[in-house]
C-alpha cells in the first residue's frame, strides 16, 4: 500500500503537534492516538497496534476519546493481561461501555480445578459458580480465559468441557505464558 499525499500531510501533523507536545512536556492521548491513526492510514495496519496497553487501559476506563472503526479498525472485542498478581480482561463491545474485570489467582485455579472434578461432563459459568462458591464475576474472567486459550471447548449452547486432559496444568501454564509475555495474543 502506497501512501497519498493526503495521508503524507496527516502523519506530518500529527508529528509536528506531538513534538510540539512534548516540548511543553504535555503528550495527551488525543495526541498519541492521532499519530497512530495517521501512520496506520498509511501503512494499513490499525490505530490500536500503535498504542501501549496503557493507552487502551485509559480507552476501557471512560477515557473521553471515542474510537472509529474506520479509522480503529474493528473493535478489539476482549484481551487479558495479567497485572499485579491478577488476571484481567477488558473488553470493548461493539456497543455500549467498555469494562474491565480481574480474577485473582486462587480463583482462577478454584475454576480450572472444578472443571478437572466435573470429568467429561460439560459445565457453565452457572455451575462453575455453584461448584466453587466464588464470585461470578472472577469465575466468568477465569472461564472466558480459558476458553480464549482452548483449554476447553464448546460442548453445546453455553456448556463446555476439558479440551483433551487436565485443564489445571494447561490453565496454569497459559496464565505464565501470559504473564510472561504481557499482551494476550
Amino acid at each position: 500500500m502506497k501512501p497519498n499525499h493526503a495521508q503524507l500531510d496527516a502523519v506530518l501533523a500529527a508529528a509536528t503537534n506531538l513534538l510540539a507536545a512534548r516540548r511543553a512536556d504535555m503528550e495527551t492521548l488525543e495526541e498519541w492516538l492521532a499519530l497512530a491513526r495517521a501512520v496506520a492510514a498509511c501503512t494499513g495496519a490499525k490505530a490500536a497496534d500503535f498504542l501501549t496497553e496503557r493507552d487502551l487501559e485509559r480507552i476501557v476506563e471512560g477515557s473521553p476519546l471515542r474510537r472509529t472503526s474506520a479509522a480503529d479498525g474493528p473493535t478489539p472485542g476482549e484481551t487479558f493481561r495479567v497485572k499485579n498478581g491478577l488476571l484481567v480482561r477488558a473488553v470493548i463491545p461493539e456497543t455500549g461501555r467498555p469494562y474491565m474485570h480481574r480474577c485473582t489467582l486462587a480463583v482462577f485455579e478454584s475454576v480450572s480445578r472444578a472443571i478437572d472434578e466435573a470429568g467429561d461432563k460439560p459445565v457453565s459459568l452457572e455451575s462453575l459458580r455453584a461448584a466453587t462458591g466464588l464470585p461470578s464475576t472472577q469465575v466468568n474472567v477465569a472461564f472466558a480465559f480459558l476458553k480464549r486459550r482452548g483449554c476447553v471447548t464448546p460442548v453445546f449452547g453455553r456448556r463446555h468441557k476439558a479440551n483433551g486432559g487436565a485443564v489445571h496444568p494447561l490453565a496454569m501454564a497459559e496464565y505464565h505464558a501470559l504473564r510472561e509475555g504481557g499482551r494476550d495474543a
